[in-house]
């Protein structure tokens, strides 16, 4: 395995572990000499792709990888139609949005748009969740057909809240729901005290899909209730604009009886 074979799976590591990580950690869990990992590691902070902390003497990614991928998506039509959709939700509603992308079994964020009211959750570009428990990550996994979703989750463990999907066949359930409806809807299923609904988009032209996400705070049954309906309606009207706008079939006057029988592919 060549050094830059090597410097991925490390990358790829401390995603998935999300956490700063050592050179022991690291050369452990890919199996090579500690020697080797340690002199990788420091080449990767000598270019600026790694940040050591001296106290610890952990590495975390630097802000330059953050940077790279935010401009992965900088240049796309439809991300930045959907940040300017994303600044007009946030500003009539003060909660917090997110723009996000599918990755595996996880959904990971890319652009943030902080709500303005006090009481918020607030995440940040990179934050990896799992995608079978959050709205985004459903809105995102319903434009898969059943068996590409099937195949994206195989292994994983369904161990969060009770709101939260059980197996497989619940996802799938769920998903049927979101490809009526267009728009995916979570409760208390990552973190307690919050909701959110999602509606993801898709690029006709790169078949690339992004999830737009608002995430608000519950304060009661019947208040988050009317909550969650109420920006459900804000979402479904913003992902319609931009959705046509773009071109995605989905968000065509027919799209949502269209989305029934034919879920787009997402690459």
């Amino acid at each position: 395995m060549s050094s830059l074979d090597t410097a991925a799976s490390v990358l790829r590591l401390i995603a998935r572990l999300e956490r700063e990580t050592t050179v022991t950690e690291v050369a452990a869990r890919l199996d090579l000499p500690k020697s080797s990992i340690s002199r990788l590691l420091k080449h990767m902070g000598d270019a600026g792709l790694l940040e050591r902390d001296p106290a610890t003497l952990s590495y975390r990614p630097s802000l330059l990888l953050l940077e790279v991928g935010r401009l992965a998506y900088h240049d796309a039509p439809l991300c930045d139609r959907m940040e300017a959709a994303l600044r007009d939700l946030t500003q009539l509603t003060g909660h917090t949005g997110y723009i996000s992308v599918l990755e595996g079994s996880d959904v990971i964020v890319l652009r943030v748009s902080p709500g303005t009211h006090a009481l918020r959750l607030v995440t940040f570009p990179g934050y990896r969740s799992p995608a079978w428990a959050t709205s985004t990550g459903r809105a995102l996994l319903a434009r898969l057909d059943d068996a590409a979703v099937a195949e994206r989750l195989a292994g994983v463990r369904y161990e969060l809240s009770s709101n939260a999907p059980r197996s497989l066949a619940e996802v799938l359930q769920r998903l049927a729901r979101i490809r009526r409806e267009r728009v995916a809807v979570a409760v208390e299923e990552t973190m307690e005290g919050t909701g959110s609904v999602s509606a993801a988009l898709l690029d006709p032209a790169t078949r690339s899909a992004l999830a737009l996400c608002l995430s608000f705070p519950l304060r009661g049954r019947g208040e988050a209730d009317a909550e969650v309906r109420r920006m459900a309606e804000l979402i479904t009207k913003k992902a319609e604009s931009v959705g046509r706008a773009c071109g995605d079939p989905q968000w065509s006057p027919q799209g949502a009886l269209q989305d029934q029988h034919e879920p787009d592919k997402v690459e």
